[in-house]
């Protein structure tokens, strides 16, 4: 039986017959990986901790019968238990790992996906307002999957970006100037603070995404933007964003 030993972060899981259950980890090397747990919901299984929603483990996959994969053995690295206790922070990591695993392919190595949702979940572990995390989430795993959004040129005719109104369009590609804006169907207007806000997420790193600069209004206008241009590509409306939602709607 052939094994392979990884780092893995644990995305969704679910129930198969009494004790086992079927777990969606992201692998970096292979994208995303699908096994089997078996006895991971007996009380006291060796491998329950390692399946647990966002905890990063090493693991050993084998191969099983007709080739699906088995979890053999788990060693936790981070559980982030914190952000599953606490309900603002399990909501936003949700939506992320959600994301993730509707967009990236079984098989394909993922690194940059990888490293995004690692730093982005130990981000959530210490920051409370994890608005900014999920806009720059969402922006840099479109990047990685191939859909950058435009924002110092315009997505349509590729002139800069000058003062005066800005459009974001997601079929576009991004941010539209005026003129190019006027001709292009469901665009819509966009604040320059708003435009400031994806600038700033587009060339920073993950941990300076949160940004006290950063008008709080502009970041929602910005991050609802961002998370158009998710579902115009993804094509999807998870119900861990209808969750996430109504979760910072109850705790505003």
């Amino acid at each position: 039986m052939a094994t392979h030993s990884m780092r893995a972060i644990t995305l969704v899981r679910r129930p198969v017959r009494d004790a086992d259950q079927l777990v969606t980890f992201l692998v970096a090397e292979r994208g995303v990986a699908v096994a089997l747990a078996r006895g991971s919901r007996k009380s006291g299984s060796k491998l329950a901790p390692a399946v647990q929603p966002f905890a990063e483990s090493d693991v050993l996959l084998a191969s099983g019968r007709g080739g699906h994969l088995v979890l053999a053995q788990a060693q936790v690295v981070e559980s982030h238990r914190g952000i599953r206790d606490n309900l603002r922070k399990l909501a936003h990591a949700s939506y992320w790992v959600d994301l993730v695993a509707r967009s990236v392919e079984e098989g394909q190595p993922a690194e940059g996906v990888f490293r995004l949702l690692h730093t982005s979940l130990r981000i959530a572990s210490v920051v409370e307002d994890l608005w900014p995390a999920t806009a720059y989430f969402q922006l840099h795993l479109l990047r990685l999957l191939g859909f950058e959004v435009s924002s110092a040129r315009c997505a349509s005719c590729g002139g800069e970006i000058a003062a005066g109104p800005t459009a974001w369009s997601a079929a576009a590609g991004g941010c539209m100037c005026g003129a190019c804006a006027a001709s292009t169907p469901g665009s819509r207007l966009m604040s320059d603070r708003a435009l400031d806000c994806i600038r700033h997420w587009a060339v920073t790193r993950p941990t300076a995404a949160y940004d006290e600069s950063l008008d709080r209004q502009a970041v929602a206008e910005a991050e609802g933007l961002v998370r158009a241009f998710v579902r115009y590509h993804i094509d999807a409306e998870p119900k861990t964003l209808s969750f996430l939602l109504q979760v910072e709607g109850l705790l505003a």
